[in-house]
């Protein structure tokens, strides 16, 4: 099993787009407390990524882009929120997404899907598959959860009860 023990996670993502947008509202008003200049920096508007945060893998570039996608739903950037769409479809064509996420933890690959699924990247459906590292008790619980048997080649069975 691959361990990504360097890897950032959905969770450091998204904890670093919201104290990056924070700070840069922060730094918008004036001393009055009133905004003067909104800016959303590399934030939302920018095609880099903070040097800092340059990604070593490419699940954490597809969780990036998805994490911006998402935060700009509603919003007035339509051409960045298209540029964010983009590169995670193009990810996902390009890349199996049950290959990217080994190794990534159950309950972040749940979570991280689940905005895939949201946003229209992945088909909705209740069934995440299980990976074949997973113990014996992780599978029960998820075959209790789901409905559903998992067998150890990989594929979901449906319930035939």
């Amino acid at each position: 099993m691959i361990e990504y023990l360097d890897r950032l996670t959905y969770r450091d993502l998204k904890e670093k787009v919201f104290e990056d947008h924070f700070d840069q509202m922060r730094y918008s008003l004036n001393s009055y407390g009133k905004i003067i200049n909104i800016y959303y920096g590399f934030t939302f508007a920018s095609d880099q990524v903070d040097p800092e945060y340059s990604f070593q893998h490419n699940i954490e570039r597809i969780m990036w882009d998805t994490i911006l996608y998402l935060l700009l739903q509603g919003s007035d950037f339509s051409e960045v929120m298209k540029r964010h769409k983009d590169s995670v479809d193009r990810a996902l064509k390009s890349n199996v997404l049950v290959d990217l996420l080994v190794g990534v933890p159950k309950d972040e690959e749940r979570e991280f899907r689940g905005d895939l699924e949201t946003l229209g990247f992945i088909p909705k459906t209740r069934i995440t598959r299980p990976s074949s590292e997973w113990t014996d008790e992780e599978i029960a619980e998820w075959e209790n959860e789901y409905g559903t048997k998992f067998s150890r080649t990989g594929s979901a069975v449906p319930d035939q009860t």
